[in-house]
């Protein structure tokens, strides 16, 4: 039998024309990860075609079965969905008017495709569409808001520009998925950072982490699912003969020309890094304290060796707020390396849940969680320090 992808692909061939959407080496991958997997982050230089290949395919399952499906397109601003992932979607819909009836209208006012037969329902009763959904304009809680509550068989999460999304926006899919028959999530963009929110999951399975991909990687396990990287070097348009007048829209060879110039001939400028390479800088775009080079320079994530006693802290941020913050309590202990060094070294940070459901006050059932785990880890209330700001409670 064929693989689910290779039924795309010509699905793909039958309902637009090759000028319409033209197949290529990076399409099919972002194809066959959307057809065989459920949780897939692409790092991508600029002109990869990320946003226009999961914009027809997002189209592509909608029509699938328009009344039990629900795909929920993200990015930061509405000005940003315009011209990404929701115009492929417009787009597309467009060349489907040409072709025949699908059963589906598109919505301007609510930035929606819908089924014909909830044409005339009001937004609230509507659950089945495409619709997109901006995560940076209003509060934390009116985005998380906007995003969760559609629980249809099929459900498909899209981020765009996931680099400069919200948490929150990750975070929906606990709540889509539940009761799903099928659930994606697909994250998208051009990294700054190790440490972005499209970089914390895309991190390699491995163990060894980020030390066992590199720029010239192009796929790999992730701890939630799968991740691809569409290096500009290695764009279609580069790579194989006449690809530039093939593949007009993708990174070429005078874009990345242009691009090096612009940096002053440094091919390791950080811009380049992410808009032709496709890859987190060594030095990141953001201003932080510590820099990936230097963490990886001191071994900042290896594990400690003790020389002798340390003494155990731990700080407390409750964030038990309407806007469901989570409730972090952060271990660290300090002491003597084997190095000689006196250090820090953090514990992975423990969310501790809050039950709705429980008799006891919020506060206290912090106080007893915490209280437990400084059992566990061996502090004492001398060697804690709270968060008290805003309308924490110490």
């Amino acid at each position: 039998l064929d693989d689910p992808d290779v039924h795309m692909c010509r699905a793909f061939k039958l309902l637009f024309t090759p000028e319409q959407f033209k197949m290529n080496r990076w399409s099919e991958m972002m194809i066959h990860e959307w057809c065989t997997r459920n949780f897939i982050t692409v790092l991508g230089a600029g002109a990869t075609g990320k946003s226009n290949t999961f914009g027809f395919l997002a189209l592509m399952d909608f029509i699938t079965d328009p009344r039990d499906t629900i795909i929920i397109l993200v990015s930061t601003t509405r000005q940003m969905l315009e011209v990404r992932s929701y115009e492929a979607v417009m787009r597309g819909f467009n060349y489907l008017q040409q072709r025949g009836d699908f059963g589906i209208v598109l919505n301007r006012q609510r930035m929606a495709i819908l089924n014909k037969d909830d044409e005339g329902l009001a937004s609230t009763e509507v659950k089945a569409a495409i619709r997109g959904v901006a995560v940076k304009q209003g509060s934390v809680e009116e985005s998380r808001n906007n995003l969760i509550g559609a629980h249809l068989p099929y459900v498909r999460l899209i981020l765009d520009e996931m680099q400069s999304c919200r948490p929150s926006a990750v975070d929906a899919r606990f709540n889509l998925a539940l009761g799903a028959r099928n659930f994606k999530l697909v994250g998208m963009g051009n990294p700054d950072s190790q440490f972005d929110l499209l970089c914390q999951y895309s991190k390699p399975k491995d163990p060894a982490g980020w030390s066992s991909v590199g720029p010239n990687s192009e796929r790999w396990d992730s701890e939630y699912g799968v991740t691809l990287h569409l290096d500009g070097h290695q764009s279609p348009a580069v790579t194989e003969e006449d690809g530039a007048e093939k593949y007009p829209f993708l990174v070429k060879q005078r874009d990345i020309d242009e691009a090096l110039r612009q940096a002053r001939g440094n091919p390791d400028a950080p811009s380049y890094w992410q808009m032709i390479r496709g890859w987190p800088a060594p030095q990141g775009l953001k201003n932080t304290v510590l820099t990936e080079s230097a963490v990886r320079k001191y071994r900042i994530q290896d594990q400690v060796t003790w020389l002798g006693q340390y003494t155990t802290y731990a700080a407390l941020d409750p964030s038990f707020t309407s806007g469901g913050d989570n409730c972090v309590l952060q271990v660290f202990r300090v002491g003597t390396f084997d190095s000689g060094l006196t250090g820090l070294y953090f514990e992975p940070p423990v969310y501790i849940p809050i039950e709705a459901s429980s008799e006891l006050p919020v506060q206290y059932q912090i106080a007893e969680k915490v209280e437990q785990y400084g059992y566990q880890y061996g502090f004492m209330p001398d060697r804690l320090v709270v968060d008290e700001t805003g309308t924490q409670r110490v």
